[in-house]
């Protein structure tokens, strides 16, 4: 049976300092699988989850963070595979999935494997003015 929490949510992991967060209308529902919670303060008690979902492996998380450090952030850890399907009821010309950054970089990185690209055609396109529409390629990073 799934149990309730509700209350005041302090964490003092800091020693007192000034970016502990304090909550009094966190709200928790799980059990031995799994956890949602409203408004929950992370370990450290620096950031507020607007929404978390934990699973009962604590490397298997998903968490919208409203403040602190990483305001804005949504983090999706899985300590197995992660993916994304879309598009089956869809035309082979039609743009299906979509990841944009209106500012900042994208960064994808395999930190001990490879990163495999697989298509009919591959079309990279640079839309930027003078030094920064360039492709650059490096090598030997």
């Amino acid at each position: 049976m799934a149990t309730a929490g509700n209350g005041n949510v302090d964490l003092d992991k800091s020693g007192g300092g000034n970016n502990v967060k304090s909550n009094y209308t966190a709200i928790e529902w799980g059990n031995d699988h799994g956890t949602i919670s409203f408004g929950s303060i992370h370990k450290r008690a620096d950031v507020t989850s607007d929404v978390m979902l934990q699973a009962s492996d604590g490397e298997h998380f998903f968490s919208m963070d409203k403040d602190g450090p990483r305001k804005g952030w949504t983090t999706s850890m899985s300590p197995g595979n992660f993916q994304v399907e879309c598009g089956s009821n869809r035309e082979k010309a039609d743009d299906t999935c979509m990841i944009n950054a209106k500012n900042g970089n994208i960064a994808i990185i395999a930190t001990n494997g490879k990163i495999r690209l697989q298509a009919d055609s591959i079309e990279m396109v640079a839309c930027g003015a003078g030094d920064e529409g360039n492709d650059n390629c490096y090598r030997n990073c």
